[in-house]
């Protein structure tokens, strides 16, 4: 997926890619499927519609261009360590989840963690922007 980016009439945008990162005793990396329902339930469904996908890598300040495993096309979205903190720990796991899971724990709220769900999801929606046909 050099140079231009290519562009796909189906997209899944998702806060994680399906895929997670494993460095060798030797440095080298490579990527393996997901553990999960969304993957488990979504990966037939790009590979029959010639997809991409949009997410996290998982890790922190990760730049990574995007490429494809195993046939599938991802495209990753980069988060800072701040974001990883605020929008993910923060607005996702300790406002957002709460409210749909019976509120098993209060949501907590916090100005910069919303701020900082706009500014990412912005990041994904500009993402998704580029690579949706």
């Amino acid at each position: 997926m050099d140079g231009e980016q290519e562009r796909f009439d189906f997209v899944v945008v998702s806060n994680r890619l399906p895929v997670d990162r494993e460095v060798g005793q030797d440095g080298s990396a490579t990527w393996k499927p997901s553990p999960g329902g969304l993957v488990a339930a979504l990966e037939p469904v790009m590979r029959s519609n010639d997809g991409a996908w949009i997410g996290w890598t998982g890790t922190a300040d990760d730049e990574v261009e995007p490429f494809e495993t195993d046939g599938l096309r991802l495209v990753p979205v980069m988060l800072s360590e701040a974001d990883v903190q605020e929008y993910y720990e923060g607005f996702s796991n300790d406002t957002i989840w709460p409210l749909y899971h019976d509120v098993i724990a209060s949501p907590k709220y916090q100005r910069d963690w919303w701020d900082a769900y706009v500014r990412v999801n912005r990041r994904f929606a500009d993402r998704a922007a580029e690579t949706a046909a």
